[in-house]
């Protein structure tokens, strides 16, 4: 009975793979290789009692179609303190970050100058990324004594930053190089891919058949 379920196991283990591959990118602006993002430079995020500074970076995208959100894939780098950041996918406020959509508390970061390790965070919440709406990304330090960096991007990618340095986010500096990120999403239109789909039949057929077998031994 373990080899035939282990058989149904790998099957559906195949469907979610089908279905994360098939997400549509939303918004990126990461590079390839071993220039996915600038290890060199980033913008800081940190404590106060880390650098005398709270810095809390924010950047904007804007979906040129409307998706389902599924995965936010981001740079980061960690230089001492405690090994933490929080990362929130935020609404837009009047051309600010407004409330968070979704959150995601991120431990365990590469070491600042490295590349190209990428900090891969799944939805927790149902969020739908509207056409032609700003949504945003900002980075948070995890503890009073983290220091980490959001790496900056490779590709050229210009925008303006916004900044939390402890009175809200406001407008930092305009055209600058941007964190990077790429966010990833499904068309809100979306169907079930025809693969997708075989793999369920596939995999309800041969769950069948071995039950068949299964009983068949027993009588």
């Amino acid at each position: 009975m373990r080899k035939g379920i282990g058989l149904v196991v790998t099957l559906a283990a195949a469907m979610c793979l089908s279905s994360r591959a098939s997400a549509d990118t939303v918004y990126s602006n990461l590079g390839s290789g071993t220039t996915v993002y600038n290890s060199g430079t980033g913008w800081s995020v940190s404590t106060v009692a880390s650098t005398g500074f709270l810095l809390q970076p924010a950047f904007s995208f804007t979906p040129s179609g409307t998706f389902n959100f599924t995965e936010l894939d981001i740079a980061l780098g960690f230089i001492n303190g405690t090994n933490s950041v929080t990362v929130d996918l935020m609404s837009d406020s009047g051309g600010s970050p407004g409330s968070v959509l979704d959150s995601w508390n991120v431990s365990g970061l590469p070491a600042f100058g490295s590349c190209c390790t990428l900090q891969a965070l799944l939805a927790n919440n149902t969020t739908t990324l509207a056409s032609g709406t700003p949504f945003w990304v900002a980075v948070l330090p995890g503890a009073a004594d983290t220091y980490a960096v959001w790496n900056l991007d490779s590709t050229g990618a210009l925008g303006d930053v916004f900044e939390d340095q402890g009175s809200g986010f406001a407008l930092f500096g305009a055209d600058a190089t941007v964190g990077a990120f790429q966010v990833l999403g499904d068309p809100s239109t979306a169907v079930p891919e025809p693969r997708s789909g075989m793999l369920a039949v596939i995999a309800a057929g041969m769950l069948a058949m071995f039950t068949r077998r299964t009983l068949h031994r027993k009588s």
